[in-house]
């Protein structure tokens, strides 16, 4: 591992942490989370017999997964440590609130 040094993302070329591999990432994300969401919800309504706690589970998946993508975006995260490029794309990242919102739209037991 590359315990020292800096965490600017310059050295070694390619691999898994380049910004512009986060790139991809970020741009996928942006365009199917909604989607992603949405489907997990009906998946959620047509597979629990017990809605509520369906619901609880979707709602549980959801946050942790706010957690991870926060990591990864916020102004500690993955792509701050990238430097100038990675920070730039936390620009386009998906807000926390328009995430907490999606959240509880869907962590509801009715049918929207």
């Amino acid at each position: 591992g590359n315990s020292g040094g800096s965490s600017r993302g310059g050295g070694g070329g390619g691999g898994l942490y380049t910004p512009e591999a986060a790139s991809v990432l970020m741009r996928d994300f942006a365009e199917r989370w909604k989607g992603a969401i949405e489907q997990m919800h009906r998946d959620v309504i047509t597979h629990f017999s017990n809605l509520q706690r369906g619901m609880d589970i979707l709602q549980r998946t959801l946050s942790q997964l706010l957690i991870y993508y926060t990591r990864f975006t916020g102004p500690e995260g993955v792509l701050a440590r990238m430097g100038p490029d990675g920070a730039a794309l936390c620009k386009g990242a998906v807000t926390n609130p328009a995430f907490i919102y999606e959240i509880k739209r869907h962590s509801q037991s009715r049918v929207v």
